[in-house]
């Protein structure tokens, strides 16, 4: 299921977060506050949007945050951050 991201949901996406960007092929060494705080910051930027995938047992499959962005022709969305997995 596919659902609008909110901050009740934003601490299971900062363990995602670290946890695939801590495996291969990235290797990096991201605690799981420091994700919660990156991905907070990006939610609580004007006009950001995200939404998540889980799956029928409500497991998080996946998210994805963004926000939009201005530009000459028009606002355009910047996709800031997404990690997932199976």
């Amino acid at each position: 299921m596919i659902s609008q991201l909110t901050n009740s949901r934003l601490r299971d996406c900062a363990n995602l977060y670290a946890e695939t960007f801590n495996s291969p092929p990235w290797n990096e060494s991201w605690s799981i506050d420091d994700a919660l705080q990156r991905l907070e910051g990006f939610l609580n930027t004007p006009h950001s949007a995200g939404v998540y995938l889980t799956q029928p047992d409500d497991e998080l499959i996946g998210f994805a945050l963004g926000h939009l962005e201005r530009s000459a022709d028009g606002d355009h969305s910047l996709l800031q951050e997404m990690a997932g997995g199976l």
